[in-house]
């Protein structure tokens, strides 16, 4: 059921009709694919795909309202981390622990050559 204390901030794809992002405690959740769209009356009900796992979103459509329906449990999150793991993972070896800082680039110091006819003697 849908939890009424829990009004959810949805943002829409382009097209004002899929859910694009969500907020959901305190974190801003992406939608990577949408699944099923169930329509029951007023309500309807999306179940979206994201890296945390499935969650049923539902939309009041004479109030504009969205609810969150059914969050990921623990098996959804497993499975969604398993679905989301690199395809070519790096050895431990080269993985980066912290950030590394490049110092730029040392560049010559040119310096432009001067006509000669440009250049005054120093007399007069």
């Amino acid at each position: 059921m849908a939890d009424p204390t829990n009004p959810l901030k949805v943002i829409l794809d382009s097209n004002r009709f899929y859910p694009h992002a969500f907020r959901w405690q305190g974190r801003t959740v992406r939608v990577l694919a949408v699944e099923s769209i169930k329509t029951l009356g007023l309500e309807r009900r999306y179940r979206v795909r994201t890296g945390q796992g499935y969650f049923e979103l539902s939309l009041f459509t004479d109030s504009g309202a969205w609810w969150l329906h059914r969050s990921p449990n623990g098996l959804s999150r497993l499975w969604a981390r398993w679905h989301n793991v690199p395809r070519y993972p790096l050895p431990f070896w080269r993985l980066r622990t912290r950030r590394t800082v490049l110092r730029p680039a040392l560049r010559p110091q040119y310096q432009t050559a001067v006509p000669a006819r440009l250049v005054q003697p120093a007399g007069v």
